[in-house]
C-alpha cells in the first residue's frame, strides 16, 4: 500500500473487493512484464481478459469475475499512476497527484516544444534522463495535465513534423537527380542515402 491511510482503506473494504483488486494488481503486474518484454498492451490484454474474465472469487464463490478489454486498459492505467499497488485499484480510491510538482511539470512542457523532440514520448525520455535519482513520475502522470484538445493537437503537430521530414527526403533525391542529369555521364555517381 502507498500509506497507512490506504492500506486501512483497503482492508475495511469486503473480502471479495478486495480479492478484486488483488486479482487486478496480478493481471497489471503480468501485463507491466508483458511489456518490458516488448508484447503489444492489446495482445496481452486480450489475453488476460479470456483468462481471467468469469471466474469466481475465493472469498465469495456466488460473484463472477468479470472484465472486458475497455476496463482492464482504464484499470491499468489507473493502476500505473496510483503507484503499481492494489489500493491503487479498489473501489473509491483517487489517485493523488502529489509527486508531481509544477516545475517538473513546466520543464516537460519545455522539452515537449523544444526544437527537435519528435514527440511527447521523446520529451518524456528526456524528461526522465534529467532527472537521475529523482523520484519516477509517469508519463501517464505529466500526460493527464493535458486537455483532450492539446492531446489531438500535439499528435497532428507530430504528423506535420514527419511529412515535412519525409516530403524534404524526396525533394532532396529529386534536386540530387536532376543535378547530376546535367553532368557528362562518366562523372555520375548516385548516392542513395536518405
Amino acid at each position: 500500500m502507498n500509506s497507512p491511510q490506504k492500506a486501512s482503506t483497503f482492508n475495511r473494504l469486503p473480502a471479495w473487493q478486495r480479492e478484486h483488486a488483488a486479482r487486478l494488481h496480478t493481471i497489471c503486474g503480468y501485463i507491466a512484464v508483458c511489456q518490458v518484454k516488448g508484447k503489444k498492451l492489446s495482445r496481452s490484454v486480450a489475453f488476460f481478459v479470456r483468462k481471467w474474465s468469469g471466474k469466481s472469487y475465493k472469498t465469495d464463490p456466488s460473484r463472477k469475475f468479470t472484465l472486458s478489454r475497455t476496463t482492464l486498459y482504464r484499470v491499468y492505467a489507473q493502476w500505473q499512476a496510483g503507484g503499481s499497488t492494489p489500493s491503487a485499484i479498489c473501489p473509491r480510491y483517487r489517485a493523488t497527484n502529489s509527486k508531481l510538482k509544477p516545475a517538473q511539470l513546466r520543464a516537460f512542457l519545455r522539452l515537449l516544444f523544444m526544437p527537435g523532440t519528435r514527440s511527447a514520448v521523446h520529451a518524456f525520455d528526456m524528461f526522465k534522463h534529467r532527472r537521475p535519482g529523482a523520484r519516477p513520475i509517469s508519463y501517464a502522470a505529466l500526460m493527464r495535465h493535458l486537455p483532450l484538445k492539446v492531446h489531438q493537437q500535439l499528435r497532428a503537430a507530430e504528423k506535420a513534423v514527419t511529412d515535412a521530414e519525409v516530403a524534404r527526403a524526396k525533394l532532396r533525391l529529386t534536386i540530387e537527380a536532376q543535378a547530376l542529369a546535367t553532368l557528362p555521364p562518366s562523372r555520375r555517381e548516385p548516392d542513395f542515402q536518405i
